[in-house]
């Protein structure tokens, strides 16, 4: 069976176009930017994360891969608005802390849920967000039961959201696709 992060992976190379604006909102190590990356050969991606070390990582990463179509933000996703201007096709979260560094360091509710209203807001029609949530950790636990109370609450007119879960483990991750059908 494929991890959650194969599976966001597949849905973005599903629905990224060659000239998307694309958002990774937790830079982590790089994975997705790079991916992000390589199918919006003509677009535009933005990257966020809160440490140094993700930039550094990901830099390296993007350099060796010859891509500069990207802008590597060491902020919270939090503040997306102060750095995307325009409507974006597609973005990414995958929560939780950075692999193999400091597991102190993670995304919090606080940051998180108006993250994801500004997101959702400024998301293109028919544009995608992917929420991968890893309730196995206590901010883990407070941000997905957040995210699920949220999509919940979105109208079947605004959203379709798809969710994807292990339902025989509770702290397995959790994925959800969300198109906004809304203009």
């Amino acid at each position: 069976m494929k991890k959650m992060v194969q599976l966001a992976h597949d849905f973005l190379k599903e629905y990224t176009k060659p000239n998307a604006i694309c958002a990774d909102f937790t830079m982590g190590n790089g994975h997705d930017t790079l991916l992000l990356c390589q199918l919006a050969k003509n677009g535009h991606v933005y990257a966020f994360d809160i440490q140094e070390s993700a930039i550094t990582k990901t830099k390296q990463r993007l350099q060796e891969a010859g891509y500069e179509h990207v802008s590597l933000i060491h902020d919270t996703h939090a503040h997306l608005n102060k750095y995307i201007k325009e409507p974006f096709d597609i973005g990414i979260f995958n929560f939780g802390y950075l692999p193999n560094d400091n597991h102190h360091v993670t995304t919090t509710l606080t940051e998180t849920a108006p993250a994801i209203q500004s997101a959702f807001q400024q998301l293109r029609h028919h544009g995608y967000l992917i929420l991968v949530v890893y309730p196995g950790h206590a901010e883990g636990k407070k941000e997905a039961m957040y995210i699920q109370q949220w999509c919940e609450a979105q109208l079947v007119e605004q959203a379709s959201i798809l969710q994807i879960q292990m339902i025989q483990k509770q702290s397995a991750p959790k994925l959800y696709l969300i198109e906004k059908l809304i203009g």
